[in-house]
């Protein structure tokens, strides 16, 4: 038989483990923290993972952006939401097609397709960039060129396969106080649905007044109609790596993948329309986007924009191109909001703020308009 202390002790410690759970329900249903609660442990965040995939051209301020984001703790922050986000560098193309299969929660796209239809598709403005021109070139003795100035008549010669010798009369032309070799020059392009390359198409349409190129598409033989010139390339970072592995060659990518190559590679300087020949900078590609009349919202893709590269700019990059973020309205995704939401606060307002060298901001009524892009996800 018990005795009465040890009868009042089972008591006491039955009523205490019920204020416990008393108190550990009570903590759950108002939300208070487990810390408040002895011994009591409220389930954690469920976490979700947000997968991203497309355009190689916005990869940099993506992964900047998206470290920054996976990171924070603090309201709106990924770490503080539960939510993680991953980004897959490949091609406008390949990121749409993931998006309209499902593999995706969102694409990255310099440029719209028909991958995605207009109805269901969201395309938000995130950043802006300058498209770069550059060589590895040696002079017939054996001296590195450091600099050419050419336009972009004669570029689209060089990547249609026009023109295809170093010492051709046009670019020697430009660059009198250069020793020009006559050396074959070796074009890298861009495999797959590029919109990089799909952009580099309308622009030398715009600009060259000889220019023919297909822009149904960002693939290579679909822009210069059947004509295949040069060596295929995955993605902008094997194009840069393959113009610094080759002798004579020439290729396009953002300055961004550049950036980090420029010991071995020379920038063009592109002539502007003002006259002036301007290498990729960021300041030289705020400068164009500042213009007047240079960017025009689409009728057809809400949130994208016609850029007009004729537009005469004092100090202007001209081959500046702006860069999306697609994500669809078919199903509310309130995280891809989330993550959105915080790009356009936190990143596409400051590129720089995070680190993605070439980057810069589309400007404040872009960003106005890519939160109203937003709210339709």
């Amino acid at each position: 038989m018990r005795s009465t202390r040890k009868v009042r002790k089972d008591r006491t410690q039955c009523l205490g483990d019920k204020m416990r759970k008393s108190l550990t329900s009570a903590a759950v249903l108002f939300g208070l923290s487990a810390s408040l609660v002895a011994g009591a442990t409220l389930p954690a965040i469920a976490a979700t993972t947000l997968v991203g995939n497309g355009s190689s051209f916005q990869d940099d301020f993506q992964q900047k952006c998206i470290t920054k984001f996976n990171a924070d703790n603090k309201t709106g922050g990924g770490k503080k939401l539960g939510i993680t986000v991953t980004y897959t560098k490949s091609s406008s193309g390949t990121g749409r097609l993931a998006l309209a299969g499902g593999t995706a929660a969102f694409a990255g796209a310099d440029s719209t397709g028909t991958e995605v239809s207009t109805a269901n598709s969201v395309y938000i403005p995130i950043a802006a960039a300058p498209v770069a021109f550059f060589f590895n070139l040696k002079t017939a003795k054996g001296a590195a060129v450091t600099g050419l100035n050419l336009d972009s008549l004669t570029l689209s010669k060089i990547f249609r396969g026009d023109i295809t010798f170093w010492d051709d009369a046009a670019i020697k032309t430009q660059n009198k106080a250069v020793a020009l070799p006559h050396n074959s020059i070796s074009v890298q392009y861009r495999s797959g649905d590029s919109g990089t390359s799909k952009n580099m198409f309308k622009f030398f349409n715009a600009t060259a007044a000889a220019s023919s190129w297909g822009t149904g598409d960002g693939i290579w033989a679909n822009g210069n109609k059947g004509t295949v010139v040069g060596t295929s390339n995955s993605g902008g970072s094997a194009l840069v790596a393959n113009v610094v592995a080759t002798d004579n060659a020439i290729g396009y990518a953002d300055l961004s993948d550049v950036t980090s190559s420029l010991t071995s590679l020379k920038l063009v300087a592109l002539k502007n329309a003002k006259g002036a020949y301007v290498k990729p900078t960021a300041a030289a590609a705020t400068a164009f986007l500042k213009g007047a009349g240079v960017l025009t919202e689409n009728g057809t893709y809400s949130g994208t924009y016609a850029i007009d590269w004729t537009t005469q700019v004092t100090g202007a990059y001209q081959f500046t191109i702006l860069t999306y973020m697609v994500g669809s309205k078919a199903n509310t995704n309130t995280d891809l909001k989330a993550y959105a939401t915080y790009m356009i606060k936190n990143c596409s307002a400051n590129p720089a703020g995070i680190g993605a060298p070439g980057f810069v901001t589309p400007g404040a009524t872009v960003l106005s308009k890519a939160t109203d892009q937003i709210a339709k996800l």
